[in-house]
């Protein structure tokens, strides 16, 4: 009897071993399928990562050339969309704003005025506060018609978004849809200070160019109404208190009035008058007589321009 019970613990121990056995079998089978499926996921990874940055290329891309098409409907002196992105990427630079969001804010920046390409020539070159009731109609409309223009590319759903909305009020008294306070994208509130600054410079809300000290404190004045209180004060001061620089094409230049325009400069930026007439062209180099001619026609209309010149060695200046 004792020799069965010993035969048959021996039995039970030799299954119990061979089911130890089977089993860290399994687990080396396991651990190598899931080491097979972490690689293949780690490659279905990598392939989406670079499928999504082809997608994003193909969207900036396709903005970038919507963009051109943007230029070609509107006058140079009505381009302001390398003025605001500058501007946006210098305050998501020192602010530290999110990629994402800094990326869209730049395709936004480049798009806003996309819903005015089924514009007439009238309505493009009338300053907005000028507009009649029905052209008023109109113009309101176009944040909705770019938006509805972009959202064909999915990525761009939430650049849709930010064009939509850039023309909000902080008091709910803006357009289209009356949003209020912080019902507002953010992205929103930022691009709508950026274009209303650079668009008072060239004279595209009012029947004048309002010169730059005088916009920052339009914006000022408008903060808590029409702005963001907070995001309209970091604005301001990313713009009075730093070197007021842009970017054009790579090289620095500086915003100036007239008369701190010093002979020698180099022009940045075409000079149109409030008529939209090219009086001087990016790359000449002024001198004391062209100075003179600009401060004369700023008084004789009632006007001060913006100039936008190179910083010193920047740029090369059109032959005399």
């Amino acid at each position: 009897m004792v020799l069965f019970t010993q035969i048959d613990s021996l039995l039970r121990f030799k299954a119990l071993e061979d089911e130890n056995q089977t089993l860290l079998g399994l687990n080396a089978l396991l651990e190598q399928r899931i080491e097979a499926c972490q690689q293949e996921l780690t490659q279905t990874e990598a392939m989406l990562e670079t499928t999504y940055d082809e997608l994003l290329h193909q969207h900036v891309s396709t903005a970038r050339m919507l963009s051109d098409l943007i230029h070609q409907r509107l006058p140079r002196s009505l381009q302001p969309n390398d003025q605001v992105d500058a501007l946006l990427s210098a305050f998501c630079e020192t602010y530290g704003l999110d990629e994402a969001l800094q990326q869209d804010l730049h395709l936004a920046a480049t798009l806003y005025n996309l819903g005015k390409l089924t514009w007439d020539d009238h309505l493009i070159s009338t300053p907005s506060e000028q507009l009649s009731a029905q052209e008023r109609v109109t113009y309101q409309h176009y944040p909705i018609m770019g938006e509805s223009l972009v959202i064909a590319l999915h990525r761009l759903k939430g650049v849709g978004r930010i064009i939509r909305h850039h023309r909000e009020r902080w008091n709910g008294s803006g357009f289209p849809d009356r949003l209020e306070g912080e019902a507002i994208p953010y992205g929103a509130r930022l691009l709508g200070i950026a274009v209303d600054f650079i668009e008072l410079q060239r004279g595209m809300v009012l029947p004048r160019q309002v010169p730059r000290p005088q916009a920052l404190s339009l914006l000022r004045k408008f903060a808590g109404r029409i702005y963001d209180p907070e995001l309209c004060q970091a604005f301001v001061k990313l713009c009075s208190e730093k070197t007021p620089e842009l970017q054009t094409g790579g090289k620095a230049v500086l915003a100036l009035e007239t008369r701190q325009v010093k002979p020698g400069m180099i022009l940045a930026k075409d000079i149109h008058s409030t008529s939209g007439m090219l009086l001087l062209h990016e790359g000449k180099r002024l001198n004391q007589h062209l100075l003179n001619k600009l401060m004369n026609l700023e008084e004789a209309e009632g006007t001060r321009f913006t100039i936008l010149v190179y910083r010193p060695g920047d740029a090369e200046a059109t032959p005399e």
